[in-house]
């Protein structure tokens, strides 16, 4: 593991490229319904959906190393947490898209926070964006606290489209948009 590719460190979490040994770590994530509520309604990825990913994603960011999805785990000892990106948004090309799925087990800590605002420092600072967005289905109050509390407003609301949450009603699809320009970000102060 230590032969990573290290993108940032927090206080208590870095971020460090993935492997294709990090399958199982994604599958087992994926596999708690609650972890999976805001996102898919409860239902786990396949594991076939991660053996395809993982491959997909190193070939995708390997030139670019500045972007793309990591794994986050805890400095101290490098237990997996779950997974953060900073990447082209998928709806907003022009836009970098701050997203991230965590265990349960350390929901409540901080951590997404913590990381969530590393990343906007690293979006903006380093990746030089102008505008960075994340999105949520609107009943996730969990991911809007975070949101906003990484400087991010609500921007609008929207309908997934009905390929990504299949079988949802309209209503179901129902999502939040938030974004943050390099104009109203705030460099954190030492």
């Amino acid at each position: 593991m230590n032969d990573r590719v290290i993108l940032l460190e927090t206080e208590r979490v870095r971020l460090r490229r993935f492997g294709l040994d990090d399958v199982d770590r994604l599958v087992e994530l994926d596999s708690d319904p609650e972890v999976m509520r805001w996102i898919s309604y409860g239902q786990p990825s396949p594991r076939s959906h991660y053996e395809a990913v993982v491959p997909r994603l190193l070939a995708q960011y390997g030139a670019t190393p500045l972007l793309g999805v990591w794994v986050a785990e805890t400095r101290v000892d490098h237990a997996f947490v779950g997974w953060f990106h900073l990447r082209p948004d998928r709806i907003d090309p022009d836009e970098q898209e701050l997203g991230y799925r965590l265990r349960r087990s350390v929901w409540g800590q901080g951590l997404a926070t913590e990381v969530g605002r590393a990343l906007v420092a690293h979006g903006f600072g380093t990746v030089g964006a102008d505008k960075l967005s994340a999105r949520a289905l609107v009943g996730n109050a969990g991911s809007r606290r975070v949101m906003e509390k990484c400087g991010f407003a609500l921007e609008r609301e929207f309908t997934w489209p009905e390929e990504w949450l299949p079988g949802r009603s309209e209503d179901e699809r129902r999502g939040v948009k938030y974004s943050l320009m390099r104009s109203q970000w705030q460099v954190p102060r030492a």
